[in-house]
């Protein structure tokens, strides 16, 4: 550009010209020269690496290579007993500053054991800069406002993006398809205002709507935290005897060091400290009047907690705390809002190329893989929603694919995005009082994951309505923006699925007092409800039926409904029945039938009591009938080695793995393709690969455990309860499923581990080999776990004389395949297969060799 337009100076004013064309070059090129200066003068000049990058971390307060040399394998949480508080921080006030969650945990835990004795009065300031590691941003705010990018850089992404979004030049002027792509190009000042003040990179990010790429899409969500994002109502840390909470100063966005808490800080410390010794002292001081309590094996839940009267209780309870005033304005909007007129609450991020749907837009920091990190960061969000629920006596259970995965090996999918859970329409009104839009600090003892509860406003609603609101919470990991979908289960006037239509033919709907939903103040509110079926409409009730045909309902019963439709009016008891709202959730109410948005219907008995048991090595309830909960929404699962999408299940090692790897290593081809015929030595010689050696270790504990509990319900033994109490309640892990992430950062990933790898090889084949002997050693002298049939023993049946203990699934699975199927050639195929499976399930069940 300066060149062009020197020359264009120089065409007009020769000779003269060429003298101010020259001297207005330099100028220029002096200028880009002082802006460039200007971009690279970085006060963490300290902390670039030798490939140019920047670390914003102090080395100091690293992990020592001793250390990670030898716990390289294992998850043990490293205790920082030595941290030293970077210069600058201490003697200066900068403008940026890198993040480190234990120097932020310490510096608000020592606010909160300060003001313990009135912590119900006390309000302190915060800023997402020290909860969430904005650290891309450091690069920008230090700059002098002449060098700041401006919204320029955040909107470049998106500029291109409008044009590629263009239409091609061959179209005319004004055309129609040249007007519908200006009209949706997406412009800067739409999302993105310049802000060239000390504190700020430039540019504020407000709105997180906008089309994307990923790496763009990590600034924008980190601009917005940093600039417009709305406080936490409160601050709650978790620990083992409760949890303390504290309200935010939302009339004030200030981080530690512009708010004086670290100048507090260092003048009570100086500037080194150690962090472990202070979480200690920390659930000492704040929890000292509470008693370290024994979780129950069972729980039993009551038919009340799956109803929650907001108008009722808008009438009888005054807010007290900034938590509970949030909750009844929620309350208020989503008692008086119809159902179609709500707005959806949450949003994941809107990138351009293989949108992630897993992730909370607000929070959201780039795509995880399908590895250890993103197993890690579930499985500590599950640890800390627990123990946030505990605490709070909140009842809540795992659900839908978590508790699936559970019932396989008691750990996650590794394919998973997310963990559904579940709780009474009662606790999650408790909840949203309670916590709803509060950060939610890990146990500092155990780690430094903070999250963020979001509780849906419209949680009066029980209807599915327009599908955009059908989750009622998410408890987001912030470091990730990956989260918990958080479901309610309430009673609600619904149609309830034909499974239980035999429950349904033991009541007459005259027979039984009617009640009205409380929640239902307004006309209109549940208009889906209202037009889905009216009295004497026989038509609305066949549609209903075809309706619920497209999401997956039997074709044998919806067969039988229809023929009772074309016989004329239907009975009154009988299940497609058509109902008023009111008989409806009468019907329910006296059925203990209850449901979610999402229109899952479970009974009381079905859920009650809860058991206790181990997910990803943390402790969890599941409903007391998993197999029928499971059998309403899923496919029967093979007990034996099973294969999905690109992971084998190996149950001889209880856990997921690369189906690819497996075609590599696995010569043979009859147990490349049917891994139930490996043998004893072909799973010992899997583990000299160090991808599943690593795998193994991390996860063997917590699938022997599953395996055992699992062998222990479907036995039967008369004890068998007592056994199981027994397993749980003795039951603990000497680690985690995988180590803190924020710790897992600092630790040098070129320390040499060959020589722990080696030694853990052998240490896992040694418990390989007592797993298949018989020879474990559980801990417990009044039950020899080792009586119980395992997996191994029903491989080894397989192999020996061919009995399957999966055929009754694959018989189901195939012929539910076969019935399905559009091509003749496939059912075909099916058919032949079913044939012989068949054959051999008569050969099995008479008893005869295989």
């Amino acid at each position: 550009m300066i060149v062009n337009l020197s020359r264009k100076l120089s065409r007009k004013f020769r000779p003269a010209g060429y003298v101010l064309a020259i001297l207005f070059a330099t100028w220029s090129l002096y200028v880009l020269m002082d802006m460039e200066s200007a971009m690279n003068t970085n006060p963490f000049a300290d902390f670039v690496n030798n490939d140019g990058s920047v670390d914003y971390r102090d080395n100091t307060n690293r992990i020592p290579d001793e250390w990670c040399s030898e716990h390289m394998l294992d998850s043990d949480m490293y205790n920082t007993t030595h941290y030293t508080i970077p210069y600058h921080l201490v003697r200066e006030s900068p403008a940026a500053y890198e993040y480190d969650p234990r120097l932020t945990n310490s510096v608000y835990m020592l606010q909160l054991m300060e003001k313990s004795h009135s912590l119900s009065d006390v309000k302190l300031p915060f800023s997402w800069y020290d909860w969430v590691d904005l650290t891309q941003l450091n690069e920008f705010i230090v700059l002098e406002p002449q060098a700041k990018p401006h919204c320029k850089y955040p909107c470049g992404d998106t500029t291109d993006l409008r044009k590629s979004r263009r239409s091609p030049a061959s179209s005319k002027r004004g055309s129609r398809r040249r007007r519908k792509a200006k009209d949706t190009a997406m412009k800067c000042d739409d999302y993105c205002e310049e802000d060239v003040s000390r504190d700020s990179p430039g540019f504020k990010v407000f709105d997180l709507n906008k089309l994307s790429s990923e790496s763009m899409k990590r600034l924008h969500v980190k601009s917005y935290l940093y600039s417009s994002a709305n406080l936490p109502n409160s601050l709650v840390f978790t620990t083992d005897r409760g949890n303390v909470q504290v309200a935010i100063d939302k009339t004030m966005s200030a981080n530690m060091v512009k708010s004086g808490l670290l100048r507090q800080f260092t003048e009570r410390f100086g500037s080194s400290f150690n962090p472990t010794e202070l979480a200690n002292r920390f659930e000492s001081l704040m929890t000292h009047d509470k008693p370290l309590k024994q979780r129950p094996y069972r729980i039993e839940l009551e038919h009340e907690s799956f109803f929650f009267d907001a108008p009722n209780y808008l009438k009888t309870s005054k807010p007290e705390t900034p938590n509970q005033a949030e909750f009844h304005k929620a309350l208020e909007i989503s008692l008086h809002v119809q159902d179609e007129k709500l707005w959806r609450h949450f949003h994941e991020p809107t990138v351009r190329t293989g949108a992630p749907s897993h992730y909370d837009a607000r929070f959201f920091n780039g795509y995880v893989g399908l590895n250890e990190r993103r197993q890690t960061i579930l499985s500590r969000l599950l640890k800390t929603w627990t123990k946030l629920c505990e605490n709070a006596d909140l009842r809540t259970w795992i659900a839908h694919g978590a508790l699936l995965s559970h019932n396989i090996n008691g750990m996650t999918f590794p394919w998973d995005a997310d963990i559904d859970v579940q709780m009474p329409f009662a606790d999650l009104a408790k909840l949203a009082e309670l916590y709803n839009a509060s950060v939610i600090v890990e146990d500092p003892k155990t780690g430094y994951g903070r999250y963020y509860l979001d509780i849906n406003y419209s949680i009066t609603h029980r209807s599915k309505g327009h599908g955009l609101n059908n989750i009622d919470g998410r408890f987001i990991d912030i470091s990730s923006g990956l989260y918990i979908d958080i479901t309610g289960l309430a009673v609600a006037p619904k149609k309830t699925p034909n499974r239980f239509a035999e429950l349904y033919g033991t009541v007459n709907v005259d027979d039984i007092e009617l009640i009205s939903d409380p929640n239902i103040i307004i006309d209109g509110y549940y208009d889906t409800f209202n037009s889905e079926q009216k009295p004497g409409d026989e038509d609305s009730g066949l549609k209903a039926l075809v309706a619920e045909a497209e999401h997956g309902q039997e074709q044998e019963e919806l067969e039988d409904e229809m023929q009772q439709l074309d016989r004329g009016p239907l009975r009154k008891r009988a299940l497609g029945m058509i109902l008023t709202p009111d008989q409806r959730y009468s019907l329910n109410y006296h059925l203990q039938l209850y449901t979610c948005k999402n229109n899952h219907f479970y009974r009381l008995r079905e859920l009650s009591p809860l058991r206790l048991t181990y997910h990803d090595k943390v402790p969890v309830y599941v409903p007391k009938d998993v197999e029928s909960v499971l059998n309403s929404e899923y496919e029967r699962q093979l007990k034996l080695c099973m294969s999905y999408g690109p992971f084998t299940y190996l149950a001889q090692l209880r856990m997921w793995t690369s189906t690819s790897y497996l075609r590599r290593t696995l010569h043979d081809h009859r147990k490349s393709k049917d891994k139930n015929l490996l043998t004893q030595d072909d799973i010992m010689g899997l583990l000299d690969n160090d991808m599943i050696l690593e795998s193994f270790i991390r996860s063997w504990e917590a699938g022997q455990l599953h395996e055992i509990e699992r062998s222990l319900i479907e036995s039967d033994r008369p004890d068998k309860e007592l056994w199981l109490e027994s397993l749980i309640m003795n039951k603990t892990f000497k680690d985690e499923m995988g180590r803190d992430p924020f710790l897992a950062s600092l630790i040098n990933p070129h320390v040499d581990k060959s020589s722990g790898l080696e030694q853990k090889r052998q240490e896992m084949k040694d418990i390989l080999q007592r797993e298949y002997t018989h020879t474990v050693d559980f801990g417990q002298v009044e039950h020899n776990y080792n009586e119980l049939k395992t997996i191994k023993d029903y491989i080894r049946d397989f192999q020996d004389t061919g009995y399957d203990v999966d055929i009754d699934t694959k018989i189901a699975t195939l012929a539910k395949l076969s019935a399905s199927s559009r091509s003749h050639r496939m059912r075909s195929a099916h058919e032949r297969e079913l044939s012989k499976l068949q054959a051999q399930k008569a050969k099995q069940d008479a008893g005869a060799p295989l």
